[in-house]
């Protein structure tokens, strides 16, 4: 896991063992669900997370507006240096981009950690620029995930 390695030390932390180890378990990709309105749809099995295995993790992604081109898994870094003019909260994002890795995307929006926060999980919607807090870190995520079959 080379380019890991390399993504931690961009961070400043070693990433959480259980995604070390989820990540270990496939080559290019999976798809994971996981439903973030579970209190309002109980039966359904949620957002089918599209994850990138460590290739893509590294891959460059090209980003309209951005001031460079990064990896995939910083893109977040782009879309917060893109929005940071439109308020506060934007800058607020801008200033945690830097510890905030995207591992999954659906449809456009990404499912992140932040580094910062105990690499808790996130989904960052890239319609509005908003993002939700999901887990508390990523084995809680995964406990309450499912894996496509």
């Amino acid at each position: 896991m080379m380019f890991i390695d390399q993504m931690e030390r961009a961070i400043g932390k070693p990433l959480p063992l259980s995604y070390r180890r989820f990540l270990s378990a496939f080559d290019d990709f999976c798809h994971v669900h996981y439903n973030e309105a579970k209190d309002r749809f109980p039966d359904s099995k949620g957002t089918p997370w599209f994850f990138w295995g460590e290739q893509r993790l590294g891959e460059i992604s090209v980003i309209h507006g951005a001031s460079k081109h990064r990896a995939t898994w910083e893109v977040l870094s782009s879309y917060a240096e893109i929005n940071a003019p439109k308020g506060e909260v934007q800058r607020s994002f801008l200033e945690r981009a830097p510890f905030l890795v995207a591992v999954a995307e659906d449809e456009g929006d990404l499912l992140f950690m932040d580094a910062s926060d105990g690499f808790s999980v996130w989904i960052y919607m890239h319609d509005s620029g908003e993002s939700k807090r999901l887990e508390d870190g990523f084995e809680a995520w995964l406990a309450n995930a499912s894996l496509d079959e």
